[in-house]
């Protein structure tokens, strides 16, 4: 669910200072997603003050991470959030969660197959779904079209999530080398049996409205999106 919303709203939230702040985090989760999962060697010492020759790399690139680890808890440090109960009438139960204080940039609302708004999403809440995605080395869930490389996807097979739309995935076989010359048309007839399992949007009962508009309800399944601010 969390990739799917932050999927939503980074597409609706395009050209937004907002956008900006969170793909700028993204991008910093991903560098030192990739940076903490290379083994970090201890440091041998020839002095209480002087590393040896063989570690003086291995302590700049332990430093080097430190630092950036803390600019990024400066970053999420901007947003704070505030316990709540929610709850759902048919399941008769509540659970706890987190709302942001003072949302700021765009929002979008989550409704439920009765029109129901039941999600708020906001910039926060985003900024704290990719920080989640991140520590549980799920970030590439939430990845951009290798097409288009405009609109993002929930990717949850990497090797064949990797397009937003039908013909985003027939514009990228056709038009590479495999293909031209010959040895891709076997392998795009191959993906072709599996577009169904390849589009990235929700999986939909029927075609519904999907364009980002201010104002413009935009339905996944049995819920919609709408953007509110």
């Amino acid at each position: 669910m969390g990739a799917a919303l932050t999927v939503e709203w980074l597409n609706a939230s395009k050209g937004t200072a907002a956008y900006r702040r969170v793909l700028a985090l993204r991008t910093e989760l991903e560098v030192l997603r990739v940076e903490l999962d290379k083994p970090f060697r201890g440091i041998e010492w020839e002095t209480a003050e002087r590393p040896t020759a063989k570690s003086a790399a291995h302590l700049r690139r332990m430093n080097e991470f430190t630092k950036r680890h803390n600019q990024l808890n400066v970053l999420l440090g901007k947003y704070s959030f505030k316990k709540a109960l929610a709850y759902n009438l048919a399941d008769r139960r509540w659970w706890l969660t987190d709302i942001a204080n003072g949302p700021r940039g765009p929002q979008i609302e989550i409704e439920n197959e009765f029109g129901v708004p039941s999600i708020r999403v906001t910039e926060a809440w985003v900024a704290a779904a990719l920080a989640s995605l991140a520590a549980s080395r799920e970030l590439s869930k939430v990845r951009l079209c290798d097409n288009c490389r405009a609109r993002w996807l929930v990717s949850i097979r990497p090797t064949m999530d990797r397009f937003c739309s039908e013909e985003c995935r027939k514009h990228f076989y056709t038009h590479s080398d495999a293909y031209r010359n010959g040895t891709g048309k076997r392998h795009n007839k191959k993906q072709a049996c599996d577009a169904h399992q390849s589009m990235l949007f929700w999986p939909t009962h029927a075609p519904q409205s999907h364009h980002y508009g201010g104002g413009v309800t935009m339905t996944r399944r049995d819920f919609s999106t709408k953007r509110v601010s």
